[in-house]
């Protein structure tokens, strides 16, 4: 007789078999294995939790690594981040007028034609406050290596200008001022103008360049006052009118007497002709 038991370990199959022959019982065992792998996915984590980030054109960032160690990427780029690698946040001042009070955090510097805008409270030789809403155009220019290491540019750029436009208007009447404001604030911010251009104002802390400036609006602070400039530029205006309308009427009267002298002078040659 023969008895089979089949018994099954992750696929294994043992198979046992007995036998009889010539007057004596003969066991045998024959273990026969079938092995069948289990499903797997092959996995590549040679990018797993990596970052990509797009730079755009105009605008850099810093790359920190665990060591320490610094790299400036300026765009158009797209780069990926390695696993030990982050990046350097600025805090920039903000608000009119800018102040730290609340800070923007970016990673992103703007490196050409980023513009910073700011309100400036002066006051006059003649001791009249004035608010001067300025725009500044700035580009960032040399070793990029430099251009971080100003956690925040805006302030260090609107103080100084601040301190330099206070000091210039002090000397300054507030009417004198009031006539030559962009002239004043040009002058002392980007250098005096030679040939048409300006030298601009660097700034050898982070490579910051003002390249130019705007002088958006200039408000009196003391209302009777604003009020008596304005009537006084009325006043000079509506002379001025007054004297090109004079001018005009002699230039008008010069010419009809002119043409009635033409009209005697052919007139007596007419009758001398005649006689």
């Amino acid at each position: 007789s023969v008895i089979s038991t089949s018994k099954s370990v992750r696929d294994k199959k043992t198979v046992l078999t007995s036998s009889a022959s010539a007057g004596f019982m003969d066991d045998e065992m024959f273990r026969k294995t079938e092995y069948t792998k289990p499903r797997t996915i092959k996995l590549d984590t040679k990018y797993e939790g990596a970052i990509l980030l797009n730079v755009w054109p105009n605008y850099a960032v810093q790359i920190v690594n665990k060591a320490g160690d610094r790299r400036v990427v300026e765009g158009p780029k797209v780069i990926m981040l390695e696993y030990d690698e982050t990046l350097e946040t600025l805090e920039l001042s903000t608000g009119k007028p800018k102040t730290d009070n609340v800070l923007m955090k970016t990673a992103y510097l703007q490196t050409k034609n980023n513009v910073v805008s700011d309100i400036v409270t002066v006051e006059t030789k003649d001791l009249v406050s004035v608010d001067i809403r300025i725009s500044y155009r700035v580009n960032f220019e040399g070793d990029n290596k430099n251009w971080f290491k100003v956690s925040d540019y805006v302030k260090l750029l609107t103080q100084h200008m601040r301190s330099l436009i206070r000091n210039v208007v002090k000397k300054q009447t507030v009417e004198n001022f009031n006539d030559n404001a962009t002239d004043i604030i040009r002058d002392v911010i980007l250098g005096e103008s030679k040939e048409g251009k300006r030298a601009g104002r660097s700034f050898t802390e982070n490579g910051m360049n003002i390249y130019d400036v705007e002088v958006l609006n200039v408000k009196i602070g003391d209302a009777q006052i604003s009020k008596m400039l304005v009537d006084s530029q009325h006043d000079i205006v509506a002379k001025n009118l007054s004297i090109i309308s004079q001018e005009k009427d002699l230039e008008y009267s010069k010419k009809a007497e002119k043409i009635k002298r033409e009209k005697l002078d052919e007139t007596v040659k007419t009758i001398q002709k005649q006689s």
